[in-house]
């Protein structure tokens, strides 16, 4: 009977594990949205939001091809964007997806406000070979090495309360800056330029996109890492 309830506690720990690392999405607080890319519907124009808080995306003539968990949404350019709404969310948050670039071109934009300021801080792009976050004033470098074209890659980026942002790739912890986040009023969407105007769209593949909203610890970003480098 002592061992059964062992073996039971345990189970129950792991099931939490995964919860708060965003495992089981359906039943985590505090995952706002997560577009999973595995299926598209109304006539291929949206992708569902798997947590079911309503924040599914409207596509534009984007495919789905194979991806790390799943499938993945392929971005060809030519406003090829994911358009999410408002999100209503202000940091603490967390942003973690998987990419596979075409290229390492300045200013292509995985994830920005459509509308609204510019002081509105937390956009996302690729430039160059850095992954660099709008603090609202100015682009600052939240990963600056090991970035590669035609491989995929952990992205997730972390803002706590206080201000400051942490970027991660595939899992190991890279630049610390300061910058706040901001999607809260305005639409947004991803893959689009800053504004609806400011860079280019993104190209290459996305995959497991998803947005909490807290500060993930360095293990949580380890885990969701591991749930796609282990398949």
């Amino acid at each position: 009977m002592k061992r059964i309830f062992i073996t039971v506690i345990c189970i129950l720990v792991a099931v939490d594990i995964l919860q708060c690392s965003g495992g089981d999405s359906t039943r985590n607080p505090d995952l706002v949205a997560y577009w999973k890319f595995d299926d598209l519907t109304q006539n291929n124009e949206t992708a569902p939001d798997a947590t079911g808080n309503g924040h599914d995306g409207r596509v534009h003539g984007q495919k789905l091809v194979d991806g790390v968990i799943g499938k993945a949404m392929l971005f060809e350019g030519l406003d090829q964007i994911v358009e999410t709404g408002d999100l209503g969310l202000k940091a603490p948050a967390t942003v973690a997806f998987w990419l596979k670039t075409d290229d390492l071109f300045r200013d292509r934009h995985f994830f920005s406000q459509t509308e609204g300021s510019k002081k509105q801080a937390g956009a996302l792009r690729l430039d160059g070979v850095q992954v660099e976050v709008w603090d609202g004033s100015e682009w600052q470098a939240l990963i600056n090495r090991d970035m590669r074209i035609k491989t995929w890659m952990h992205i997730a980026v972390v803002f706590d309360l206080g201000g400051k942002t942490l970027g991660y790739l595939n899992g190991d912890r890279q630049r610390l800056t300061k910058c706040g986040f901001d999607f809260d009023g305005v639409k947004a969407a991803i893959g689009a330029p800053f504004i609806g105007e400011t860079g280019n769209s993104y190209t290459g593949e996305l995959d497991d996109f998803r947005i909490y909203s807290r500060a993930l610890s360095e293990d949580d970003i380890k885990a969701l890492y591991m749930q796609g480098a282990n398949r």
